[in-house]
């Protein structure tokens, strides 16, 4: 019986070493791996927290994962980069005119004093006087200058469209004006020069429409629009004598002069008689007596008109309506240009 009772209590004795030794085994187990589960997330959502960093702060997304809503805007510290910014506002802003569109006698005339435009060093080219009707435009204040032209084709940066711009190689592509000045007239530039590269450049980096003024409209801007009647070179009612408007032959010491130091005329434009020749979009041909309502020239021809006169021009080159020409593919030291563009908002 006592051998009996042994075995038992040596059977119980295992028992309970085992349940034992389970207990211990659990416990160890869930001490090395925590359950999965947060107690304090109430919706079982896996906490990605390091438990070692607790005080460690989340950095923010990258630039490249977080794409910038105005990414694809012009940068205007990119557009600023080659002149200050008062240039390039101008050029928004200030710098264009809107002109009203009407109907005038364009030409002139020396046989009938009681007819318009009588003017008695009126050149056969002048006339035929006829009827041009034009919409609004708006054309610069000024003739583009060195700076504005030496910053839009050294322009390197973001465009309008969001696309990039590299400078290009030759800023001056035919030569370097003699006498370098910001707010001198850009001159030794061809008609290629502006409308194949100038121009396209101009309008890329600004998302604007530029252009040259058509024969038509030169002459009209230059006259007031219908603000001025018989006035012989584009100023003013107090200003029009050719000196006061004018840098020419007499006046000019042979040399090209900064925009804007004379008077202007009464839409407030500057320099449209003298200083230096200005390009239109028109091949040169000869009047005719039929009315015209937006003309754009003949199709075709072997020389562009230029206007305005220049610092070496006599008085009478300098008139609102004098006319001359030039070969598009050549340039010279007397010859620059203004621009027309979209209709400036009040």
């Amino acid at each position: 019986m006592k051998l009996k009772f042994s075995n038992i209590n040596l059977k119980n004795l295992l028992k309970v070493a085992f349940t034992i030794f389970a207990i211990v085994c659990c416990s160890f187990s869930c001490s090395v791996n925590p359950p999965d589960e947060d107690p304090d997330n109430d919706e079982g959502v896996e906490d990605t927290t390091n438990p070692g960093d607790e005080n460690e702060s989340i950095e923010p997304p990258h630039e490249d994962e977080t794409p910038d809503e105005e990414e694809d805007a012009p940068n205007l510290d990119e557009l600023r980069q080659h002149y200050s910014y008062k240039i390039f506002e101008n050029l928004e802003k200030t710098e264009m005119i809107n002109v009203e569109g009407g109907t005038f006698v364009m030409g002139a005339q020396w046989s009938n004093r009681e007819e318009p435009n009588y003017d008695p060093d009126a050149f056969n080219d002048e006339h035929p006087l006829h009827n041009v009707t034009l919409s609004d435009f708006s054309i610069g204040k000024f003739e583009v200058t060195q700076a504005l032209w030496e910053y839009v084709m050294g322009y390197e940066g973001k465009c309008a469209d969001g696309s990039d711009m590299k400078a290009w190689s030759t800023l001056w592509i035919g030569s370097t004006p003699i006498k370098k000045a910001a707010n001198s007239p850009a001159y030794n530039v061809s008609y290629k020069h502006i409308v194949d590269y100038f121009i396209p450049r101009l309008c890329v980096i600004t998302g604007k429409y530029y252009r040259l003024p058509t024969e038509a409209e030169w002459e009209y801007a230059a006259r007031s629009g219908n603000k001025s009647e018989g006035m012989t070179y584009s100023g003013n009612y107090m200003y029009n004598l050719v000196h006061e408007v004018a840098w020419y032959f007499y006046n000019s010491d042979y040399e090209v002069h900064e925009v804007g130091t004379l008077e202007p005329n009464l839409l407030g434009i500057y320099d449209m008689s003298g200083n230096v020749d200005e390009w239109c979009s028109d091949w040169y041909a000869n009047y005719t007596s039929a009315d015209e309502w937006n003309p754009v020239g003949p199709w075709k021809g072997e020389a562009r008109v230029i206007r305005g006169g220049n610092y070496s021009s006599q008085d009478v080159e300098c008139r609102v309506s004098a006319r001359s020409y030039f070969d598009p593919k050549e340039y010279r030291e007397s010859l620059g240009f203004r621009l027309v563009g979209e209709l400036v908002s009040e």
